[in-house]
């Protein structure tokens, strides 16, 4: 038998069969059981929270921050970019294993929703990048830099997505990485997807398999290799 402290009441289990009102009749003869109002038990605070759209909103634009440096400096991409905002204690951990570090934070949109954000954590002496890490449902999202326009280029990096759209002009969205690559939705308003995959084993496996996936009627894809013996398409800004 178990019996444990509910919401509403007293949950009583019986592996015999029992029915629990007899059971806690038979207990009320022994102990006394206090009495319950639902109207008036406070409800357990809602765990179904979104940490990534409070980290978002506390955060700031870029301009005049480490996180300004990252990308103007560090990164050499001067295109102006949307969706991306500036985090000056950004949660990094949890626990008591938490750390608070200054971070660019990159929104990831699914249907124009905030879904998920990357956190780019930054060193402050060097205004290079330590580590990065998603928080929120990332499957699906990307940074799109914008509302969708009606040719997009798939990145697996956002520094790769903004460093092409740097150099053509075109939109490059960001899956933040390769296992995402296949998974972004893709709305019928856009009529060519550039496949622009990090050139190694795993970039060339997630651009195969976003050729099949990313398959529709009336949509063109087309794939782009980084020139040379570059990895990616940011590499040719820090040339």
């Amino acid at each position: 038998m178990s019996i444990r402290q509910g919401d509403r009441g007293i949950l009583v289990t019986c592996h015999a069969g029992c029915d629990a009102r007899d059971v806690l009749r038979e207990l009320s003869c022994i102990v006394r059981i206090p009495k319950f109002d639902p109207l008036a038990i406070q409800r357990t605070p809602d765990r179904t929270a979104t940490p990534h759209l409070d980290l978002w909103r506390q955060a700031r634009a870029i301009e005049n921050t480490l996180a300004e440096r990252y990308v103007r400096e560090t990164r050499q991409i001067s295109t102006p970019l949307k969706d991306i905002r500036f985090h000056a204690k950004c949660p990094r951990g949890q626990g008591p294993f938490t750390r608070f570090e200054p971070a660019l934070i990159v929104a990831m949109r699914r249907a124009g929703e905030l879904a998920a954000i990357q956190r780019i954590f930054l060193d402050p002496a060097t205004a290079n990048y330590t580590a990065k890490l998603c928080l929120g449902s990332a499957i699906g999202a990307a940074w799109t830099n914008g509302s969708p326009a009606r040719t997009v280029g798939i990145c697996e990096g956002f520094e790769t997505a903004a460093a092409y759209t740097s150099l053509t002009g075109i939109q490059a969205w960001a899956t933040m990485g390769a296992k995402r690559f296949h998974q972004v939705d893709i709305p019928t308003s856009v009529e060519t997807v550039i496949l622009l995959a990090d050139n190694d084993p795993e970039g060339r496996r997630a651009q195969a398999r976003a050729l099949e996936t990313y398959a529709r009627p009336g949509l063109a894809i087309e794939t782009e290799w980084p020139p040379g013996h570059m990895n990616d398409w940011a590499q040719l800004l820090k040339r």
